[in-house]
């Protein structure tokens, strides 16, 4: 028997998701409300640079205590700060040829994201290479890919490489 557990409302979801967020980045719950309205804006607008200043800065006031040196971290922090908003976004979305470390969807826009650590920058090739945005196509939204590598040495975003795939209409 398999069963679904989820949360009765979306206040409980939130509080998890503040908490766990708090609980990776070590950011207070303002400090965190600060950060997703200014992401919710780089989201609703497709705008990746904004997108990448945004994370770049919350990843910067990630205490060194706090960061761990593996790829879930910086993953899980990803996933809980657009859960936060309300985004709808799956970790790990199995393909025909892979696993996507994460698959972001708004009205407009699907955002594809693949992560490294330190040398390892083929991120984006990995993205292409696999077709991972192949199953998007017929969307009608704008498709970004986003190769993110992190230095574990310093827990920041080392390199972040876009490409844009338009709608198909």
């Amino acid at each position: 028997t398999w069963y679904h557990l989820d949360f009765p409302n979306r206040e409980v979801a939130g509080s998890f998701n503040t908490y766990l967020l708090n609980r990776y980045s070590g950011k207070t719950q303002t400090g965190v409300v600060k950060f997703t309205a200014e992401l919710a804006a780089a989201l609703d607008a497709g705008d990746v640079k904004r997108l990448r200043k945004v994370m770049e800065v919350f990843f910067a006031g990630i205490s060194y205590e706090v960061h761990h040196k593996n790829e879930s971290n910086f993953q899980n922090i990803f996933f809980a700060l657009f859960r936060l908003l309300g985004i709808q976004i799956k970790a790990e979305a199995h393909t025909n040829d892979g696993r996507i470390d994460a698959v972001a969807e708004t009205e407009k826009y699907v955002f594809i994201f693949e992560f490294k650590l330190d040398n390892d920058d083929t991120a984006l090739s990995q993205i292409k290479e696999k077709k991972y945005y192949k199953q998007y196509e017929l969307s009608k939204k704008k498709i970004f890919l986003n190769g993110v590598r992190f230095d574990t040495q310093t827990g920041q975003i080392a390199d972040w490489q876009t490409e844009e795939i338009g709608a198909y209409d």
